[in-house]
């Protein structure tokens, strides 16, 4: 993996803020709603990254529940 192979002072600038975290599974939802017959939308991230919290606010699941309302 490249991750892996980078130095480790690198590693930081490859987590994803809270808000892409959400905005991935949004998609992902979305493209699982809508039964592509590709089945991309099936497979579940578990890269230990995605756990990691870079922001002050780390609930992205919770950004989930009024994601793609319009204000």
């Amino acid at each position: 993996m490249v991750h892996d192979a980078m130095p480790q002072e690198l590693h930081q600038f490859c987590y994803l803020r809270s808000k892409q975290k959400a905005q991935l599974e949004y998609d992902r939802r979305k493209a699982e709603a809508a039964n592509y017959a590709d089945g991309y939308s099936k497979i579940r991230v578990e890269d230990p990254r995605f756990k990691i919290c870079i922001d002050k606010l780390c609930n992205w699941k919770s950004m989930l529940r009024h994601w793609g309302e319009s204000n």
